[in-house]
């Protein structure tokens, strides 16, 4: 097959897809038009084929360099590495499904517009209504900084809101339709001790379009489901924090719609508690928090300020460690002074410096991090809070059995791939 695309003389030529691996775009059966390009000419989001250990693969792009690009497929949890240019043979143009042909660029138009229609509407009412809300993740942020529509299809949108509104923001959601989902991957006895949920999923069918919402009472870095969450980070600043964020914002208009997003140097640290939050990993999560810097040209002022807020929060070994990814893998304008007082702690710097942020996790390894024994261990190494406090929290049962579930997955894992090695 390579010799007969590199030989073709047609710059355009389709192939049937296989497997599921770019769900829920491509499916299986589908017939994929292909169209040649030059290296240089190919985008972050493009969807290209590529070979790979004797394999064909049509996959998009989430980090490109000079010298190589890394893809992965849409519905895989770990990514391609590194493809080299002559590795790549071609650009998704066109899918063809049960006889009708339409153009991928289109079809993120077409769901980037169900998703506003759906949002627009939606935060008018919560304005009419006197519900306060910060839209803190989705489409009207990328439409915002990236000036355009997005080039893949968006998964969700997430929503802050105070706790004290939340029956009327549910009461909304479900005259609009939307049903409540349980997203969560805990296993049943953490189920079981958990406390009330600090963040919530609703869903509405749009057309053939799923409208994702996440709704959250509070910055999502210390998942509080845990337990004992004072030993980590105090409980009074975290509400703090939460009300610092709301009260934090500023209205953007989008077609003529009004949305309310956090204000620029808020949305930055925001956006950092979230990469934390995501064991650092996730390129687009990098790029979009680049981008958002990139825009906002804080000048010494504003990266003072950021600064400030930081030290208030105490949140350094959370953000501290996303300013060096972005320095490492973007360049990302950040001022040195900025670093330097930022004063993360080096041993923390050097362990997140290795993480490869394109490669994510691997199935096992993702219920793993989302499970509390994962947070737990992460906020335990990362809390700004002196080691005698972090050590209280084993006086909490959830806590108790999060370490022994952490222990033993760990140690089954060690095993497992022990085993499978020696096979």
């Amino acid at each position: 097959m390579t010799d007969f695309i590199k030989k073709n003389r047609r710059k355009r030529f389709f192939v049937k897809a296989e497997g599921n691996s770019m769900l829920p775009l491509l499916k299986s059966g589908d017939i994929v038009y292909y169209e040649k390009i030059k290296f240089e000419h190919i985008k972050i989001d493009d969807l290209v084929l590529f070979y790979k250990k004797d394999q064909y693969f049509t996959h998009r792009v989430i980090y490109k360099t000079k010298k190589y690009l890394i893809t992965k497929g849409d519905n895989n949890l770990i990514s391609d590495g590194k493809i080299y240019p002559d590795k790549v043979m071609a650009r998704v143009v066109d899918i063809k499904r049960n006889g009708q042909i339409f153009n991928v660029e289109n079809l993120y138009l077409i769901q980037s517009s169900f998703y506003m229609a759906e949002l627009s509407d939606l935060c008018e009412k919560l304005t009419d209504r006197g519900i306060e809300y910060a839209i803190i993740k989705g489409l009207p942020l990328h439409l915002y900084y990236e000036k355009h529509h997005p080039r893949r299809i968006y998964a969700d949108c997430d929503f802050l809101i105070r706790k004290s509104q939340f029956s009327d923001f549910d009461r909304l959601l479900k005259d609009k339709g939307f049903v409540m989902v349980d997203g969560g991957l805990l296993l049943p006895v953490f189920e079981r001790i958990k406390q009330a949920k600090d963040d919530l999923i609703y869903t509405k069918k749009h057309g053939r379009f799923d409208i994702v919402l996440d709704v959250h009472f509070e910055p999502e870095f210390t998942n509080t489901r845990i337990g004992n969450i004072e030993a980590f980070y105090p409980g009074e600043l975290l509400k703090s924090l939460s009300q610092k964020f709301l009260s934090s914002k500023k209205k953007i208009t989008i077609n003529d719609n009004d949305f309310f997003i956090l204000d620029d140097d808020v949305l930055i640290i925001y956006l950092l508690l979230h990469l934390f939050n995501h064991g650092f990993k996730g390129t687009y999560r990098i790029n979009f928090i680049d981008r958002v810097i990139r825009k906002n040209r804080l000048g010494k002022n504003g990266w003072l300020k950021v600064l400030a807020f930081i030290e208030e929060y105490r949140l350094n070994n959370f953000v501290g460690p996303g300013f060096a990814l972005l320095k490492k893998y973007y360049q990302t304008p950040i001022p040195d002074f900025f670093l330097k007082k930022l004063s993360t702690p080096p041993g923390l710097l050097k362990t997140v410096s290795k993480t490869n942020i394109y490669i994510n996790y691997r199935a096992p390894d993702e219920i793993l991090k989302n499970s509390l024994g994962e947070r737990f261990w992460t906020l335990f190494r990362f809390s700004p809070q002196p080691l005698w406090k972090k050590i209280t929290a084993f006086s909490d049962i959830k806590s108790i059995l999060a370490g022994i579930f952490t222990v033993g997955v760990r140690a089954w894992y060690y095993l497992n791939y022990r085993m499978t090695k020696k096979k």
